[in-house]
């Protein structure tokens, strides 16, 4: 019989999933809304299929807000 593959409960991986999808849904709409541009285009640019410096900025730090609420980043002094 083959061992069944270990569930990452030890770490609490499992019960911050749903967490993580919850906070990141609408990244891409509240990054959009604050550089007024279409969400498609803040799409396009997290890709990779683009380049915007201004919008790569924003992506980051709303990306960071998202992992500061789930502490798996400590907040910056």
């Amino acid at each position: 019989m083959c061992p069944q593959p270990k569930r990452n409960t030890e770490n609490g991986l499992a019960e911050r999933i749903p967490r993580m999808v919850y906070l990141s849904r609408g990244l891409y709409a509240r990054v959009a809304r604050r550089m007024k541009c279409d969400v498609s285009y803040v799409s396009r640019i997290a890709r990779g299929e683009r380049r915007s410096a201004k919008i790569e900025v924003a992506l980051g730090r709303e990306f960071r807000v998202v992992l500061r609420k789930l502490r798996l980043m400590p907040n910056p002094l």
